[in-house]
């Protein structure tokens, strides 16, 4: 099971935010918009035994594969990202 969300730091900046330092509204918007994304994914997180599992670019994708050839029982192969 793999999930996807655009939440990185530069996209939501971008979107989102509007003075610098970063407002209280914006920050909230920024809060809300992160929930709402992943909101949908936590009760399948949940049901395979974590509480929530979140990462980032290459580090999540290694983690991601490592994980998906562990449970379908194959040596997990090197990752080159």
């Amino acid at each position: 099971m793999v999930f996807s969300e655009k939440l990185g730091v530069l996209r939501l900046d971008e979107t989102y935010v509007t003075s610098d330092p970063i407002s209280p509204r914006d920050e909230r918007r920024i809060e809300k918009h992160i929930e709402e994304s992943i909101a949908p994914h936590v009760g399948k997180i949940r049901a395979a035994g974590f509480e929530r599992v979140v990462g980032t670019s290459g580090t999540i994708l290694a983690l991601g594969q490592l994980a998906t050839s562990t449970r379908a029982g194959h040596a997990p192969r090197r990752c080159t990202t």
